[in-house]
C-alpha cells in the first residue's frame, strides 16, 4: 500500500480527496450531522426522514437491505404516518415479507415472462421465509454444526 502514491498521479488524488471532501461537506449539509455516527439503518431511515417529507411519488429499491427486521417495522409505521399526512405513492421493489405485508398494498410479482399482481401468501418470499421460520432444522440439517 505505500507504493500506491507513487503509482497514481498526485493530480488524480488531489481530485479524489476534493471530490471525497466535497461528498462529506455536501452529506452535511443534506442532513444536519455526520450518517457515520448511526448504524447503517439508522443512517437510512434518517436520510428517509430528510428526503421524503412531501408530497410525491418515490421510487424504493430493496429499502429492507440496510435494515433489520425490527427497522422494517419503523419504515412501515414512517410509510403509514407519511401516507396519512401526504397524497404519496410509494413504489417498492422488495424481498421482505414484511414490507410486502403492509396492509392493502398491491403486490406485483414479476418473472421473466410476466408481471401479475399477486396476494403475499403466494409470494416466494413470503412462502420460503415462513417455511423456514416455522422449521429452520429442516433447512439446515445438512449442514456441520461443529463450527
Amino acid at each position: 500500500m505505500g507504493d500506491l502514491p507513487d503509482s497514481i498521479p498526485k493530480h488524480v488524488i488531489d481530485q479524489m480527496k476534493e471530490s471525497a471532501n466535497y461528498q462529506l461537506k455536501r452529506m452535511r449539509l443534506d442532513y444536519g450531522q455526520e450518517l457515520n455516527t448511526f448504524s447503517h439503518g439508522e443512517a437510512y431511515l434518517h436520510i428517509m426522514n430528510e428526503m421524503i417529507n412531501s408530497r410525491g411519488i418515490y421510487l424504493l429499491d430493496e429499502p429492507e437491505a440496510a435494515l433489520s427486521p425490527a427497522k422494517q417495522l419503523t419504515l412501515i409505521y414512517f410509510l403509514n404516518n407519511h401516507l396519512q399526512q401526504h397524497n404519496s405513492q410509494f413504489i417498492i421493489a422488495t424481498h421482505s415479507p414484511m414490507l410486502l405485508a403492509y396492509p392493502k398494498a398491491s403486490i406485483y410479482e414479476i418473472t421473466p415472462e410476466s408481471m401479475k399482481q399477486t396476494a403475499l401468501e403466494n409470494t416466494d418470499h413470503y412462502s420460503v421465509t415462513k417455511s423456514f421460520l416455522n422449521n429452520p432444522n429442516a433447512f439446515l440439517r445438512h449442514f456441520d454444526s461443529g463450527y
